[in-house]
């Protein structure tokens, strides 16, 4: 994220997924609420979504900006992180969250999305784990 941003204080990221694995609330050993706390530790503007598990990460995180659909997070973001696989986000109108976006920058911890298909919407896409497209 530092490489593709260079700087992550005051930038606006949205987190997508808090559970640890999607189909619960459960967030005991999230990727997800490490990376939240990294990413408010450097400065960035965080707000995340989830569809089960906003209630429990604001119980360890009391700070989370949570909104009400990834839409709402997506708005202004200047990255997307994908860190639970929930089917949900693959469904999502990829193209309206581009017009959402500030920029279209896309990190996909969970290789949920295609990275042609992400390009060729326009996104500059990085799919941790995944070699390059």
């Amino acid at each position: 994220m530092e490489q593709a941003l260079w700087v992550l204080k005051d930038k606006r990221i949205s987190l997508l997924g808090l559970a640890y694995k999607p189909d619960t609330d459960d967030i005991r050993g999230s990727l997800a609420i490490e990376l939240y706390n990294m990413l408010v530790a450097a400065g960035a503007q965080v707000r995340a979504f989830d569809p089960q598990a906003m209630g429990k990460a604001r119980a360890v995180c009391p700070g989370i900006a949570c909104g009400a659909n990834a839409y709402e997070v997506a708005g202004h973001a200047d990255a997307i992180t994908i860190a639970t696989e929930w089917d949900e986000f693959r469904q999502l109108d990829w193209e309206r969250i581009r017009r959402l976006m500030t920029r279209p920058l896309v990190f996909d911890a969970r290789n949920l999305l295609s990275p042609g298909r992400m390009k060729s919407l326009g996104f500059e896409y990085h799919s941790i784990g995944r070699p390059a497209v």
